[in-house]
């Protein structure tokens, strides 16, 4: 029975270690996925922006 005990313990300090070492966009992905969605969309964003400036620096040279 102690012995159960035990693994049982070391089960749950174990995964409390995980949670602690795992990286913070790991626990952002199990917590809320919508923010990942909203940076990645962000990002094409500003990507667009950026590829949009480049476009025109290259049509007023032509």
């Amino acid at each position: 029975m102690r012995f159960l005990g035990l693994i049982i313990t070391l089960a749950i300090i174990g995964y409390a270690i995980h949670i602690y070492l795992s990286s913070p966009t790991d626990r952002n992905a199990e917590i809320k996925p919508e923010a990942q969605i909203d940076q990645a969309t962000q990002a094409a964003d500003l990507m667009n922006q950026a590829l949009q400036r480049q476009q025109e620096k290259i049509d007023h040279t032509n």
